[in-house]
């Protein structure tokens, strides 16, 4: 599931954003689905903004309070839905 790349035996591009995506889903399970990302991305040695995009590719919402942004995930969780286009 997380083996190395062959050839520089390294993790490749996908499998260290599927194990930020677990680190991230375990994170909102233990903080009871409401968490600072800036905690997070100290201890990942990532930068908020990058992280941030993880955080909304799980479906988290992030809301400012008090100077502070909070990545929430809504229960039960809703995917925005996709637009079809209309037949002429």
């Amino acid at each position: 599931m997380f083996a190395l790349d062959s050839d520089s035996r390294r993790l490749t591009e996908e499998k260290k954003d599927l194990l930020i995506s677990y680190v991230l889903v375990l994170t909102l399970y233990a903080d009871e689905f409401r968490t600072d990302p800036s905690d997070i991305a100290r201890d990942l040695r990532m930068s908020a903004v990058k992280l941030r995009a993880h955080f909304e590719h799980l479906g988290c919402k992030l809301v400012s309070q008090n100077k502070v942004t909070m990545a929430t995930l809504p229960v039960p969780l809703t995917f925005p839905r996709l637009r079809q286009k209309r037949r002429r």
